[in-house]
């Protein structure tokens, strides 16, 4: 293969074009940085657990008062 050698990504040792490598590490990188920003975003849902809890049941809250708007509009409309 014409271009071709050994190349290293992460730990793996591979075989290919200089494009093919790239796109390896490439490929390696972004597996890196998607653990780390889990990891991220696992630690912000810890320390907003409460919060996050609290904007649920605002949210539900406000659900509830939209249904319950609805009815009332489709009541006055009927009696318009």
């Amino acid at each position: 293969m014409e271009g071709a050698g050994y190349g290293a990504v992460g730990d793996v040792t591979t075989y290919g074009n200089e494009a093919g490598l790239s796109l390896l590490e490439e490929r390696d990188d972004m597996r890196e940085r998607m653990k780390r920003l889990e990891g991220r975003m696992t630690q912000f849902a810890n320390k907003h657990k409460g919060q996050i809890a609290d904007l649920q049941g605002e949210i539900a809250d406000l659900k509830d008062q939209i249904a319950d708007d609805e009815a009332q509009i489709t009541d006055l409309q009927d009696r318009v």
